[in-house]
């Protein structure tokens, strides 16, 4: 190779590690956090175990040049490795799948042999010091890896015998498939028999899309017969796996001299012809230029990882569908929470006018009307307690209430919070018919959420989380009378005429109200006291007169009360009751929906993190570094 080829791979060598480094930057910090949207781990993937069992593991000081034999049963591979190696170091079965578990020889220059080989298989294997030849023939459900040291190797160089990739035992192909990824070189052992095979034409097939360069050996060849043939077996094997092999070499059938390690390798010409040159597979081996070998795998490794249909930017598209869905069932979600509104029953009016007379009698009232307006309600009580229901029934009519006047006011608020209780379990039936229309959704996301809200006694752990939230919220007497206060302190001074003329009113009906009590049973006992006789019908019929002037004198005060306030009842009411309800409305909500649409918000924004950013930008940059490369190499 001349001075200037050799230049190139190594600039090649450089500028393919700084992609790959910069892969391994940010591509392992992405699949920490995609398994919040529902996407898989791609460890399983092949353009995830090249980068993290190739790439990221044979980058600087840590790179060394692996050499894999690979092919299908009994076609004679781990008797080219002991050639390769010098030694019978794997053991030789003449019946099918004889080697069960990977064999490595490792460069005695590599210090640290046992962290290099952990780092580029990966933690699928039992890493176990070769002692024996007859180790990997050992059957094991254990993944074991059998390795030693030879000092004569040449630097950074580990060369592997693999299981079968095609026999009955889908636990050998698996092993071969591990350990074909970090493989550098991959020498194909074919035969007469199985170089056309389907599941030998796949495996190789796969070795080439990711670039590694492959060394063909057509094995046990009987040169009388098949000499002839191997110009078509070798551009058969080409065309199918649509690979170029680096060098092919044919090796005749001659059971001595492969027990003596013996064997002669011949070269063969990229026509196919045979040729009489002997090559000395493990010198060939040796000699193989680092830096051009490494860029290669390395380009082609990268081209795995950024392949559009297998490689990276697949699995960021599976991750921003996920997440899209995650974005739909949350929209989903919030929008049936904002559809699910709760009726809650507002507050009797009597409540809200018997704190406004209090309130009234307090701030609005001057201390002789405050003393007047007591004494007389005290004395007038006693004196016309019996004709109370009567005044309250006309009063009741005349304004139309709802509720019935005789009825206290702690009861009032008792039927109140009962109402409250009502109207909250009428919510929950219409959160869940929401819910069970929300499952039948085509979005798995939403189906698998609702359905976990759905499932068992939720309906009811969901009601009594309810009530429970409805119980803690501030006690209804000082919520309600919070509010009704608040508006009452600015009512004043929005409404400057209208409270001066009820404070002119208030004053004249409290003086007025004696005065005319006193004058209607004065005036009574005198109207009848000429017609009866009888002192009991008169006192009754004087009490009649005053409790008829007490009627008069409350229905006007409850006349003004609403002239003056009525607006403002309305307000308080629809102010306490839309109150009510969010404060209910904002605790039920986190306590039912807060840790669904905190999962839902986690998945959605996977596709806005920084890791999942940092992924894209990479294969952007990787994808015009590869175009730029391929533009340079062509001129």
């Amino acid at each position: 190779m001349s001075l200037s080829n050799l230049s190139g791979a190594n600039r090649l060598f450089s500028e393919f590690s700084e992609l790959a480094i910069e892969f391994d930057r940010v591509v392992r910090p992405l699949t920490l956090i995609v398994e919040r949207c529902g996407v898989e781990t791609p460890e399983n993937e092949d353009w995830y175990k090249l980068l993290f069992h190739k790439l990221a593991s044979q980058i600087g000081d840590n790179a060394s040049l692996i050499v894999s034999i690979m092919g299908g049963t009994n076609t004679g591979k781990s008797m080219i490795f002991n050639h390769l190696v010098g030694g019978h170091c794997s053991g030789v079965d003449y019946r099918a799948s004889g080697t069960k578990h990977p064999v490595c020889v490792v460069s005695g220059s590599i210090s640290n042999p046992l962290e290099i080989l952990q780092r580029n298989f990966g933690n699928k294997f039992n890493f176990v010091e070769w002692s024996s030849s007859e180790q990997s023939l050992e059957t094991a459900d254990m993944w074991q890896f059998f390795w030693k040291v030879d000092e004569n190797l040449t630097d950074r160089i580990l060369v592997l015998d693999t299981p079968d990739i095609d026999s009955d035992s889908e636990l050998n192909w698996a092993r071969s498939r591990e350990v074909r990824h970090p493989a550098d070189v991959v020498i194909a052992v074919l035969t007469g028999q199985k170089y056309n095979d389907a599941a030998v034409r796949r495996f190789f097939r796969e070795a080439a899309e990711a670039s590694k360069p492959i060394i063909v050996i057509f094995n046990m060849v009987k040169f009388e017969s098949d000499r002839e043939h191997i110009t078509v077996w070798l551009n058969q094997f080409c065309e199918e796996t649509k690979s170029v092999p680096i060098a092919v070499l044919v090796v005749p059938f001659d059971e001595s001299k492969a027990s003596s390690l013996q064997l002669p390798f011949y070269r063969v010409e990229q026509s196919g012809n045979v040729t009489d040159e002997i090559v000395d597979l493990r010198q060939q081996i040796t000699e193989l230029h680092f830096e051009r070998i490494k860029s290669q795998t390395i380009r082609g490794a990268i081209n795995v990882i950024t392949d559009e249909t297998s490689g990276l930017p697949l699995f960021l598209r599976r991750i921003e569908f996920a997440a899209g869905q995650f974005e739909k069932a949350l929209e989903a979600i919030e929008q049936a929470e904002e559809k699910i509104e709760i009726k809650w029953p507002a507050i009797p009016i009597k409540i809200l006018a018997e704190e406004m007379r209090q309130w009234w009698h307090e701030k609005k009232r001057p201390r002789w009307a405050r003393r007047i307006n007591y004494l007389y309600d005290k004395a007038g009580r006693i004196l016309v307690y019996p004709f109370i229901k009567l005044r309250n029934f006309i009063v009741g009519r005349i304004f139309r209430f709802n509720e019935k006047s005789e009825v206290s006011e702690d009861k009032l608020l008792q039927h109140f919070k009962e109402s409250e209780e009502n109207a909250v379990v009428i919510f929950i039936e219409t959160v869940f018919n929401r819910l069970e229309c929300l499952s039948k959704t085509d979005n798995l996301v939403l189906k698998k959420e609702t359905a976990s809200l759905l499932t068992g006694n939720k309906r009811e752990e969901v009601l009594e989380q309810a009530k429970s939230v409805l119980e803690k919220l501030e006690p209804l007497e000082t919520d309600f009378r919070a509010v009704f206060r608040k508006n009452l302190e600015v009512w004043p001074e929005k409404n400057i005429k209208k409270t001066k003329i009820g404070i002119l009113l208030d004053k004249v009906l409290t003086i007025m109200r004696p005065l005319i009590t006193a004058a209607l049973i004065i005036g009574g006992w005198k109207l009848i006291g000429g017609v009866i006789t009888e002192l009991w019908i008169k006192l009754i019929v004087t009490v009649v007169i005053a409790v008829c002037g007490e009627v008069f004198i409350y229905s006007i005060s409850q006349r003004l009360k609403f002239w003056l306030a009525g607006k403002l009842f309305k307000n308080v009411r629809k102010e306490f009751t839309l109150s009510r309800s969010k404060k209910f409305d904002k605790s039920f909500s986190n306590e039912l929906w807060s840790e669904v649409i905190n999962r839902l918000q986690v998945g959605a924004s996977v596709v806005n993190s920084q890791e999942f950013q940092n992924c894209r930008s990479c294969l952007k940059k990787a994808s015009e570094k590869i175009k730029d490369i391929a533009t340079a190499t062509t001129q």
